[in-house]
């Protein structure tokens, strides 16, 4: 209800201005269509709203004292299917950013992979265009938005940049080839010699410089190239359960398994249970974190960013403060990455600065 709200006043929506259908509302709100129609329901009830059947929702007479929306705010843009290990990290990021630059608001705002660009234009750019927008943050969107955004000159950030060989923007995220590396480091340390890696069949580039990262990093210990095995997550956690149980069953399993995101090395820890495998003791899990700290610490080790969560609040916001106009040169930030291989304490020695050869791989 309060988002809600929020975008009703930033639109400088008034009564008997024609309002968002429940299942726009739902896309906007990143949530169900039931769910959205229950905020909007409520929000009937209390005059905020008006159902015309057969005709759509309406602003309701009760917003006539609400101001239109003239205070600026931080405009987010994330993908539907975010997962809540990586989502409420970004909405507290967000919300630390804003009130760092001067107690501004903020408004989130997801869209599906296929990005509808005329609802983009009404959501994003008619806000940005009326002034109520100081910046636009793209968290982990597809480069297709970014490039939109582009040609709407739209002053944006990008966190998570998925895609860093298509740079429209300035942008910050983790050191994903050197989490791969540092995590092949951390299991030829403890002996594995066969090895796994898991990752979304996403195609995007981020994830191909992960892999490209852990293979080429195997072949610099000598590992022959049989002994490292690819597998794919679509989406569908039970066809990839199926799958990753048929590895660990096969004559040469693996005996640790590399995951880009904690979801997945959960899951590579059910298939193996369902196996009767121990983890760490028969199957080693490990993963490359996020940009962020999760909220827990994690059971599997994993590669987490240098900057601490007050670090990371001040380096977005500077970034913001000081985003080119439109059109200006984009400059890319990778955050160095180190080992944690439980809790928070970091691994000894395991770093991508600290490796032999690693300058000369750099060059």
């Amino acid at each position: 209800m309060e988002r809600l709200l929020l975008d009703i006043r930033h639109k400088g929506l008034r009564p008997g201005d024609a309002y968002l259908t429940t299942e726009a509302a739902g896309l906007m709100l990143g949530c169900s269509r039931a769910t959205a129609h229950r905020a909007m329901t409520c929000l009937v009830e209390t005059g905020m709203l008006v159902a015309r059947p057969g005709s759509g929702m309406f602003i309701g007479p009760a917003c006539e004292g609400v101001a239109p929306g003239v205070a600026q705010s931080l405009h987010a843009v994330m993908p539907i299917g975010f997962k809540p290990c990586t989502a409420t990290p970004l909405v507290r990021l967000m919300q630390a950013v804003a009130q760092s630059q001067g107690n501004l608001g903020v408004h989130f705002n997801t869209f599906p992979s296929r990005y509808d660009f005329n609802y983009v234009a009404e959501t994003v750019v008619k806000p940005y265009r009326a002034g109520q927008v100081a910046a636009v943050v793209a968290l982990g969107c597809h480069w297709s938005l970014q490039q939109y955004l582009k040609e709407q000159e739209i002053k944006t950030l990008v966190i998570g940049s998925m895609f860093p060989d298509r740079a429209f923007f300035p942008s910050i995220d983790k050191d994903s080839a050197g989490g791969g590396e540092i995590l092949v480091d951390y299991l030829i340390e403890k002996g594995h010699r066969q090895f796994g890696v898991l990752v979304p069949a996403s195609g995007l580039a981020g994830v191909d410089l992960f892999t490209d990262a852990v293979s080429r990093r195997l072949s610099s210990h000598g590992i022959p190239a049989d002994s490292l095995t690819l597998r794919f997550c679509n989406g569908d956690e039970p066809v990839t359960m199926d799958r990753m149980r048929e590895l660990l069953a096969s004559r040469r399993r693996p005996t640790a398994i590399i995951t880009d995101e904690e979801d997945l090395a959960n899951l590579v820890s059910n298939a193996a249970e369902s196996l009767r495998l121990s983890v760490p003791k028969d199957l080693e899990v490990v993963f490359e974190g996020s940009l962020l700290r999760m909220s827990e610490p994690s059971v599997y080790p994993h590669t987490r960013s240098v900057l601490s969560e007050e670090d990371l609040v001040r380096e977005v916001a500077g970034m913001i403060k000081t985003l080119p106009p439109a059109g200006g040169e984009p400059c890319a930030r990778l955050v160095p990455v180190r080992m944690v291989e439980n809790g928070s304490s970091p691994v000894r020695n395991i770093s991508r600065q600290g490796r032999k050869g690693h300058q000369e791989e750099r060059a």
